[in-house]
Protein backbone atom coordinates (compact mmCIF):
# COMPACT_ATOMS: atom_id res chain seq x y z
CA UNK A 1 0.00 0.00 0.00
CA UNK A 2 1.36 3.09 -0.72
CA UNK A 3 -0.35 6.13 0.79
CA UNK A 4 0.46 9.41 -1.53
CA UNK A 5 -1.96 12.48 -0.44
CA UNK A 6 -2.75 14.45 -3.49
CA UNK A 7 -5.09 16.62 -0.91
CA UNK A 8 -5.43 15.75 2.83
CA UNK A 9 -8.83 17.75 2.99
CA UNK A 10 -10.40 15.78 0.29
CA UNK A 11 -8.71 12.79 -0.13
CA UNK A 12 -7.50 12.02 3.83
CA UNK A 13 -6.78 8.35 3.08
CA UNK A 14 -6.08 6.79 -0.76
CA UNK A 15 -4.44 3.62 -1.69
CA UNK A 16 -2.46 3.60 -4.66
CA UNK A 17 -0.28 1.62 -6.88
CA UNK A 18 -0.76 -1.69 -5.37
CA UNK A 19 -2.64 -4.66 -5.43
CA UNK A 20 -4.52 -6.92 -3.48
CA UNK A 21 -4.71 -4.58 -0.35
CA UNK A 22 -6.97 -3.85 2.37
CA UNK A 23 -7.17 -1.28 5.12
CA UNK A 24 -9.17 -1.56 8.64
CA UNK A 25 -9.76 0.17 12.14
CA UNK A 26 -9.75 3.78 10.23
CA UNK A 27 -12.04 6.54 11.05
CA UNK A 28 -12.35 10.04 8.93
CA UNK A 29 -14.87 12.78 10.21
CA UNK A 30 -14.75 16.14 8.32
CA UNK A 31 -14.99 19.41 10.61
CA UNK A 32 -16.87 21.73 8.26
CA UNK A 33 -20.65 22.97 9.36
CA UNK A 34 -22.78 20.33 9.01
CA UNK A 35 -25.16 23.24 8.13
CA UNK A 36 -23.52 24.08 5.06
CA UNK A 37 -25.74 23.30 1.82
CA UNK A 38 -24.48 20.61 -0.84
CA UNK A 39 -23.26 23.11 -3.37
CA UNK A 40 -21.07 24.55 -0.88
CA UNK A 41 -19.25 20.95 0.22
CA UNK A 42 -19.13 20.05 -3.05
CA UNK A 43 -17.73 22.79 -4.72
CA UNK A 44 -15.38 22.90 -2.04
CA UNK A 45 -14.79 19.40 -0.23
CA UNK A 46 -15.45 16.61 -3.30
CA UNK A 47 -13.36 13.95 -2.56
CA UNK A 48 -13.68 10.48 -0.78
CA UNK A 49 -12.99 9.73 2.99
CA UNK A 50 -11.38 6.35 1.19
CA UNK A 51 -9.94 6.81 -2.29
CA UNK A 52 -8.33 3.51 -4.30
CA UNK A 53 -6.31 5.18 -7.19
CA UNK A 54 -4.24 2.90 -10.10
CA UNK A 55 -4.92 -0.36 -7.94
CA UNK A 56 -5.36 -3.86 -9.39
CA UNK A 57 -6.98 -6.80 -8.12
CA UNK A 58 -8.96 -6.94 -5.31
CA UNK A 59 -9.82 -4.20 -2.29
CA UNK A 60 -11.10 -5.06 1.22
CA UNK A 61 -11.97 -2.14 3.50
CA UNK A 62 -13.02 -3.38 6.89
CA UNK A 63 -14.02 -2.06 10.30
CA UNK A 64 -14.30 2.18 9.31
CA UNK A 65 -15.75 4.85 10.52
CA UNK A 66 -17.03 7.97 8.28
CA UNK A 67 -18.61 11.02 9.23
CA UNK A 68 -19.46 14.63 7.86
CA UNK A 69 -17.63 14.11 4.16
CA UNK A 70 -18.32 14.66 0.56
CA UNK A 71 -18.09 10.88 -0.13
CA UNK A 72 -17.02 7.83 1.48
CA UNK A 73 -15.80 5.19 -0.26
CA UNK A 74 -13.93 5.27 -4.09
CA UNK A 75 -13.04 2.00 -5.50
CA UNK A 76 -11.02 3.14 -8.73
CA UNK A 77 -10.67 1.73 -11.97
CA UNK A 78 -8.72 -0.96 -12.44
CA UNK A 79 -9.98 -3.27 -9.77
CA UNK A 80 -11.20 -6.56 -10.11
CA UNK A 81 -13.36 -6.57 -7.05
CA UNK A 82 -13.72 -4.63 -3.97
CA UNK A 83 -15.47 -5.48 -0.15
CA UNK A 84 -16.75 -2.53 2.21
CA UNK A 85 -17.45 -4.91 5.29
CA UNK A 86 -19.13 -3.26 8.88
CA UNK A 87 -18.33 0.06 7.57
CA UNK A 88 -20.09 2.86 9.78
CA UNK A 89 -20.67 6.11 7.61
CA UNK A 90 -23.51 9.18 9.09
CA UNK A 91 -23.50 12.43 7.58
CA UNK A 92 -22.20 11.77 3.87
CA UNK A 93 -22.74 14.83 2.36
CA UNK A 94 -23.26 13.25 -1.65
CA UNK A 95 -22.34 9.57 -2.35
CA UNK A 96 -21.58 6.89 0.27
CA UNK A 97 -19.99 4.37 -2.46
CA UNK A 98 -19.41 6.15 -5.44
CA UNK A 99 -18.77 3.25 -7.77
CA UNK A 100 -18.84 5.67 -11.21
CA UNK A 101 -15.72 3.27 -12.47
CA UNK A 102 -18.21 0.44 -12.87
CA UNK A 103 -16.79 -2.18 -10.81
CA UNK A 104 -18.00 -5.29 -9.18
CA UNK A 105 -18.39 -5.46 -5.38
CA UNK A 106 -20.20 -6.24 -2.34
CA UNK A 107 -21.45 -4.20 0.87
CA UNK A 108 -21.74 -6.15 3.58
CA UNK A 109 -22.91 -5.98 6.96
CA UNK A 110 -22.79 -2.06 7.31
CA UNK A 111 -24.73 0.62 9.17
CA UNK A 112 -25.09 4.00 6.65
CA UNK A 113 -27.04 6.54 8.76
CA UNK A 114 -28.39 9.89 7.61
CA UNK A 115 -26.78 10.29 4.73
CA UNK A 116 -27.77 11.79 1.01
CA UNK A 117 -27.13 9.31 -1.24
CA UNK A 118 -26.01 5.39 -0.68
CA UNK A 119 -24.72 3.95 -4.20
CA UNK A 120 -23.34 5.81 -6.73
CA UNK A 121 -23.02 3.56 -9.96
CA UNK A 122 -23.09 5.98 -13.16
CA UNK A 123 -20.26 6.18 -15.39
CA UNK A 124 -19.38 9.70 -16.60
CA UNK A 125 -19.08 8.19 -20.40
CA UNK A 126 -22.38 6.39 -20.29
CA UNK A 127 -20.20 3.61 -21.24
CA UNK A 128 -22.72 0.01 -20.63
CA UNK A 129 -21.00 -2.50 -17.75
CA UNK A 130 -22.29 -6.25 -16.79
CA UNK A 131 -21.83 -6.11 -12.83
CA UNK A 132 -23.58 -6.92 -9.81
CA UNK A 133 -22.93 -4.98 -6.99
CA UNK A 134 -24.43 -7.11 -4.03
CA UNK A 135 -25.62 -5.83 -0.52
CA UNK A 136 -26.44 -7.87 2.46
CA UNK A 137 -27.12 -7.53 5.72
CA UNK A 138 -26.74 -3.78 6.08
CA UNK A 139 -28.65 -0.90 7.41
CA UNK A 140 -29.42 2.35 4.98
CA UNK A 141 -30.85 5.99 5.73
CA UNK A 142 -31.24 8.27 3.76
CA UNK A 143 -32.13 12.07 5.03
CA UNK A 144 -32.70 15.45 3.98
CA UNK A 145 -29.36 17.16 4.41
CA UNK A 146 -28.79 21.10 3.78
CA UNK A 147 -29.90 22.26 0.62
CA UNK A 148 -30.15 25.53 -1.36
CA UNK A 149 -30.90 23.71 -4.97
CA UNK A 150 -28.62 23.57 -7.81
CA UNK A 151 -27.53 26.17 -10.87
CA UNK A 152 -29.51 25.29 -14.15
CA UNK A 153 -31.29 23.20 -12.29
CA UNK A 154 -34.36 25.14 -11.11
CA UNK A 155 -37.45 22.18 -10.84
CA UNK A 156 -35.25 21.14 -7.93
CA UNK A 157 -36.57 23.70 -5.39
CA UNK A 158 -40.07 22.60 -4.78
CA UNK A 159 -38.22 19.54 -3.26
CA UNK A 160 -36.66 21.56 -0.33
CA UNK A 161 -38.61 22.02 2.59
CA UNK A 162 -36.98 24.83 4.69
CA UNK A 163 -37.05 24.77 8.42
CA UNK A 164 -37.49 26.47 11.61
CA UNK A 165 -34.20 27.24 11.68
CA UNK A 166 -34.28 28.81 8.23
CA UNK A 167 -32.65 26.06 6.68
CA UNK A 168 -33.50 24.78 3.78
CA UNK A 169 -33.29 20.67 3.18
CA UNK A 170 -33.79 17.71 1.17
CA UNK A 171 -32.73 14.02 0.77
CA UNK A 172 -30.79 12.41 -2.26
CA UNK A 173 -31.94 8.78 -3.07
CA UNK A 174 -31.41 4.98 -2.35
CA UNK A 175 -29.44 4.64 -5.98
CA UNK A 176 -27.98 7.05 -8.61
CA UNK A 177 -28.08 5.02 -11.55
CA UNK A 178 -27.98 5.05 -15.15
CA UNK A 179 -29.27 2.10 -17.34
CA UNK A 180 -26.11 0.61 -18.09
CA UNK A 181 -24.93 0.23 -14.68
CA UNK A 182 -25.58 -3.54 -13.94
CA UNK A 183 -27.63 -5.00 -11.65
CA UNK A 184 -28.20 -4.91 -7.72
CA UNK A 185 -28.70 -7.89 -4.98
CA UNK A 186 -30.11 -6.59 -1.72
CA UNK A 187 -30.92 -9.10 0.75
CA UNK A 188 -31.67 -8.79 4.52
CA UNK A 189 -31.67 -4.83 4.45
CA UNK A 190 -33.54 -1.96 6.14
CA UNK A 191 -33.96 1.20 4.55
CA UNK A 192 -35.67 4.34 5.69
CA UNK A 193 -36.17 7.07 4.11
CA UNK A 194 -38.84 10.42 4.73
CA UNK A 195 -39.14 12.41 2.01
CA UNK A 196 -38.99 12.51 -1.59
CA UNK A 197 -35.86 13.52 -3.14
CA UNK A 198 -34.24 16.53 -4.50
CA UNK A 199 -33.84 15.00 -7.97
CA UNK A 200 -37.71 14.01 -7.78
CA UNK A 201 -39.54 10.90 -7.46
CA UNK A 202 -37.68 8.88 -11.13
CA UNK A 203 -34.90 9.58 -9.15
CA UNK A 204 -36.37 7.08 -5.98
CA UNK A 205 -36.55 3.94 -8.45
CA UNK A 206 -34.59 0.87 -7.58
CA UNK A 207 -32.37 -0.76 -10.22
CA UNK A 208 -32.96 -3.74 -11.74
CA UNK A 209 -31.48 -6.89 -9.69
CA UNK A 210 -32.82 -9.22 -6.77
CA UNK A 211 -34.51 -8.43 -3.66
CA UNK A 212 -34.83 -10.52 -0.96
CA UNK A 213 -36.42 -9.64 2.51
CA UNK A 214 -35.82 -5.96 2.21
CA UNK A 215 -37.75 -3.37 4.70
CA UNK A 216 -38.13 0.03 3.48
CA UNK A 217 -39.35 2.28 6.12
CA UNK A 218 -41.05 5.25 4.61
CA UNK A 219 -42.19 8.15 6.55
CA UNK A 220 -43.03 10.37 3.77
CA UNK A 221 -46.60 12.00 3.90
CA UNK A 222 -48.09 10.13 0.70
CA UNK A 223 -46.96 6.38 -0.72
CA UNK A 224 -43.67 6.03 -2.06
CA UNK A 225 -43.94 7.45 -5.39
CA UNK A 226 -42.93 4.91 -7.72
CA UNK A 227 -43.33 0.81 -7.75
CA UNK A 228 -41.09 -1.26 -5.48
CA UNK A 229 -39.19 -4.21 -6.54
CA UNK A 230 -40.72 -7.66 -5.55
CA UNK A 231 -38.87 -8.51 -2.19
CA UNK A 232 -39.13 -4.89 -0.96
CA UNK A 233 -41.99 -4.47 1.82
CA UNK A 234 -43.33 -0.95 3.25
CA UNK A 235 -43.52 0.04 6.98
CA UNK A 236 -43.92 3.19 8.57
CA UNK A 237 -43.10 2.13 11.65
CA UNK A 238 -39.85 3.86 12.33
CA UNK A 239 -38.77 1.49 15.65
CA UNK A 240 -37.91 -1.25 13.03
CA UNK A 241 -35.49 0.95 12.11
CA UNK A 242 -34.33 2.33 15.65
CA UNK A 243 -34.68 -0.93 16.96
CA UNK A 244 -31.91 -2.98 13.52
CA UNK A 245 -29.85 -0.01 15.01
CA UNK A 246 -29.01 -0.52 18.25
CA UNK A 247 -28.93 -4.52 17.59
CA UNK A 248 -26.50 -3.60 14.94
CA UNK A 249 -23.98 -1.37 17.08
CA UNK A 250 -24.67 -3.94 20.31
CA UNK A 251 -23.27 -6.80 18.02
CA UNK A 252 -20.40 -4.41 16.87
CA UNK A 253 -16.65 -5.75 18.43
CA UNK A 254 -15.11 -3.20 21.03
CA UNK A 255 -12.29 -2.41 18.25
CA UNK A 256 -14.55 -0.92 16.24
CA UNK A 257 -13.97 2.73 15.42
CA UNK A 258 -17.06 3.84 15.52
CA UNK A 259 -18.15 2.78 19.00
CA UNK A 260 -16.25 5.63 20.31
CA UNK A 261 -18.06 8.60 18.37
CA UNK A 262 -21.82 6.93 19.47
CA UNK A 263 -20.76 7.05 23.27
CA UNK A 264 -19.77 10.85 22.86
Amino acid sequence: MTRELLNEQIYPLQLRDSRDVSLSGVSVIGLQSPDLPWRVVKEMWDGDALLVKHCEGTVTVQDVFFRNIEDGFGPGEGLDHWTLERAWMEEIRDDVIENDDLVPGQILNCLIDGCFVFLSQRAPDGRVAELTTVVRDSLIRITAQPHDGAEGKPWRDRFIVTGEDGIGRAPGMFFKWADSSGRVEMKNCILHMGAVSINGPDDMRFPPGVYKNVTLVWTGKEPYPVPLPAGVTVTSDEEVWHMARREWINRLADSHPGLRFALE
